[in-house]
């Protein structure tokens, strides 16, 4: 047996490390602290489609099955945190691979008969449940945030924050949302040698799953009506997967993927403040202590409407108390809510009071504030 010398494998293993990618989005460690149904729904759509690959590769019928079982377990989960959307997201590569491979046959190896049923169980009693407490949701849900906002800007949205962008805006996006990475890849992609690496990629029965996950996702979310940066979130995975693979002995090497890295944290930590303003970021929570407190001492019988869109965290800390308030149509909706004749308390924030007709701000009088929010209730002269 051939013994190297201790010098030889360390220097080799030097080189490996050089040529390893390590790849780290900036936009999963900012939204790992937040509460957004979008991360729950990257690690159902990744685990549906791993679990599809290795469901592929597997050659033993018993682990076969298993890995065929954890894509329904995957896609009930996602489904029950985004909905449909989390299987169009696992269907799309899924189909493109099997057409472009012919491996049609590999679908007859599923466990249907068992999967189905898995994933009804893990679906359908919540959805049931949330439809007899809340009758109306099952249409609200399927219908409006899932079908309606995809196609069309008025969608009938009383909780989202979707945001009307062009067609193919998705893609600038991910270049974002995984920079630096997107900036290694789209460069190296333009190179000879890069695009004999992509073009060998989808040919690839072993990797080519995940090219078509990051292709297919990102335009299938080109066509979305309503778009949001974290919608992205279920496409990282699968640019990791594929851009660990395609800039291997790419000559990129650690050294200059940490340098990259440091400069891109610099950044986003100088951008962010400048991007989201503080106003949608800080917690509801103690404006809601407030208006309760406010509530009590005034007895009135309303709810808490926010006239400029109401924050996510309002929902989780005040529950019932806060009332669903379209942004669009603020006035009619003022106006309605104070003939109405119910105690409502409305939140304000300073940067909009100049926005809203003075007829309509002499109806309201001021009863607390916090911050950059202003809580007003009907005059008792309106």
């Amino acid at each position: 047996m051939e013994v190297r010398p201790v010098q030889k494998v360390v220097d080799g293993a030097k080189k490996r490390q050089e040529e390893e990618v390590n790849f780290a989005c900036v936009l999963f460690f900012v939204l790992a602290g937040a509460a957004v149904t979008d991360m729950t729904l990257a690690l159902c759509v990744t685990g549906s489609v791993l679990s599809y690959h290795a469901f592929l590769m597997e050659t033993v019928r018993s682990q076969k099955r298993l890995w065929s079982l954890s894509v329904f377990f995957f896609l009930g989960l996602g489904f029950l945190a985004k909905g449909p959307v989390t299987v169009v997201m696992f269907g799309i590569p899924v189909f493109l691979w099997t057409l472009i491979h012919r491996r049609w046959a590999t679908l007859k190896d599923h466990s249907w008969w068992v999967g189905i049923p898995l994933f009804l169980v893990l679906t359908v009693p919540w959805f049931s449940l949330a439809e007899i407490r809340n009758p109306g949701f099952l249409k609200y849900f399927f219908y409006n945030e899932n079908l309606l906002r995809f196609v069309t800007h008025e969608y009938g949205d009383l909780y989202g924050r979707g945001h009307t962008l062009p067609y193919g805006v998705a893609i600038p996006m991910l270049l974002i949302s995984g920079f630096p990475w997107t900036l290694w890849c789209g460069v190296h992609i333009f190179t000879r040698q890069g695009w004999k690496r992509f073009t060998g990629s989808l040919r690839d029965e072993r990797i080519s799953l995940f090219t078509l996950s990051l292709m297919g996702i990102t335009l299938f979310l080109c066509f979305a009506r309503q778009l949001l940066l974290t919608y992205l979130l279920p496409v990282l995975p699968f640019l990791v997967i594929w851009g660990a693979r395609f800039l291997k002995n790419s000559g990129v090497t650690r050294k200059a993927m940490i340098r990259v890295s440091v400069a891109a944290v610099i950044v986003y930590g100088l951008a962010y403040p400048l991007v989201l303003p503080q106003a949608e970021t800080r917690s509801t929570k103690g404006l809601i202590r407030l208006a309760r407190e406010t509530k009590t001492r005034l007895s009135l019988d309303g709810g808490l409407i926010f006239v400029s869109g109401t924050p996510y965290s309002a929902y989780f800390y005040a529950h019932d108390f806060v009332l669903p308030f379209a942004r669009k149509g603020a006035v009619i909706n003022i106006s309605k809510s104070l003939v109405s004749g119910k105690g409502h308390l409305y939140v304000i924030p300073r940067k909009i009071q100049d926005k809203i007709p003075s007829q309509i701000m002499d109806r309201l009088k001021p009863v607390g504030t916090l911050d950059d929010w202003i809580l007003y209730q009907a005059s008792p002269t309106s």
